[in-house]
C-alpha cells in the first residue's frame, strides 16, 4: 500500500468488533496506512482485559444483577450485564478520535460513517450514522 494512500471508501459502514474497524478507518481517512497499522496492532495485542473488567469482585456483582433482574420477572429498562466493558470504553476513547470523524466528512474525505450495536438479549440493533448533508443513495 502506497505511504500517502487515503481512504478509498466513500461509506464505511461497521457492526459490533467490525465497528472499531469503521471507526478508526473514518478517523484515519486521510492517511489509509496509519488506520491500517493501528488496527493491526489492536487486533493482534487485544486481550480479555482490554474488553470486560474480569475481577472477581465485579463478575459477582454482575451475577448477582443478572440472577435477581430474572428473578424478580420484570422488564428493566437499565442495561444488566454479567461483565463490566468500561475498558472497551477506555480503549475506544484512547484509539478512535472521535472529533476527526465529521472532520474527515467535512473535507471531503469519506461521505458516511454509520456502526451498528446489536442487544444480544432482544435481537435488536441500532445504527448510527453520520454523513455529508445531501448524500444519495
Amino acid at each position: 500500500m502506497p505511504k500517502p494512500a487515503r481512504n478509498p471508501f466513500h461509506v464505511i459502514a461497521g457492526t459490533s468488533a467490525g465497528a472499531l474497524n469503521a471507526a478508526s478507518l473514518a478517523t484515519h481517512a486521510h492517511h489509509l496506512r496509519t488506520a491500517v497499522r493501528i488496527l493491526e496492532n489492536i487486533w493482534k495485542n487485544i486481550s480479555s482485559d482490554m474488553v470486560y473488567d474480569l475481577h472477581s469482585a465485579n463478575l459477582l456483582a454482575g451475577a448477582s444483577g443478572l440472577v435477581l433482574n430474572m428473578l424478580s420477572g420484570k422488564n428493566s429498562d437499565n442495561a444488566v450485564a454479567l461483565l463490566n466493558n468500561a475498558p472497551l470504553a477506555d480503549l475506544l476513547a484512547r484509539v478512535i478520535k472521535f472529533d476527526r470523524i465529521q472532520h474527515n466528512i467535512d473535507i471531503g474525505l469519506l461521505d458516511a460513517l454509520s456502526i451498528t450495536a446489536s442487544a444480544y438479549g432482544s435481537g435488536e440493533s441500532v445504527s448510527f450514522y453520520q454523513g455529508i448533508k445531501n448524500i444519495e443513495n
